[in-house]
């Protein structure tokens, strides 16, 4: 669902695995997580190589991906309980990077922004914020005779706004 090229030139490429997305699969397993995968210059873009595998970190319904600094950001755009039947909602993920190629192990993610209802995309504008679509799924007619009414919005995050408890979310519409 989303790709992001890597300081080194490599596609880096977000998976929304599980479909159906929720639930079982029919023959009794847990759904799929979903991987992030590396595709080099001349690579077989049939066969990419696994960078992050969802089954070691737990990242499921990624949406989209970006790269700041040495961090790659992640919107989940809903997350799995660990019996892997519920949904739950989604997630902005920060992991540290870095390198050329990049590096990056997933184990010790941060959850930047929790609990997000049908986010879609990210990305860092020029002010250095990082802005987040929420409700983005929703509809905004709830029948064919009801008035429009939006409900998406956009998050904005000033990472270099920081404290004990992490970056400050401000709402935007």
């Amino acid at each position: 669902t989303s790709e992001v090229v890597g300081p080194e030139g490599a596609y880096y490429v977000g998976e929304l695995a599980g479909i159906p997305f929720g639930g079982t699969t029919s023959d009794g397993k847990t759904r799929d997580k979903s991987n992030v995968y590396r595709v080099e210059r001349h690579q077989d873009p049939y066969h990419p190589t696994v960078f992050l595998d969802g089954q070691v970190t737990g990242f499921n319904a990624i949406i989209d991906i970006a790269l700041h600094g040495d961090d790659l950001y992640i919107v989940q755009n809903w997350t799995m309980a660990p019996d892997g039947t519920t949904r739950l909602p989604g997630n902005l993920i920060r992991v540290a990077c870095g390198g050329h190629p990049l590096v990056c192990d997933g184990l010790h993610s941060t959850i930047v922004l929790g609990g997000l209802d049908g986010p879609t995309s990210l990305a860092f504008g020029p002010d250095g914020a990082l802005y987040v679509t929420n409700k983005a799924v929703l509809p905004a007619f709830t029948s064919s005779t009801s008035p429009y009414k939006p409900q998406g919005e956009v998050l904005r995050i000033d990472l270099g706004d920081t404290d004990d408890h992490g970056p400050h979310d401000h709402e935007e519409r």
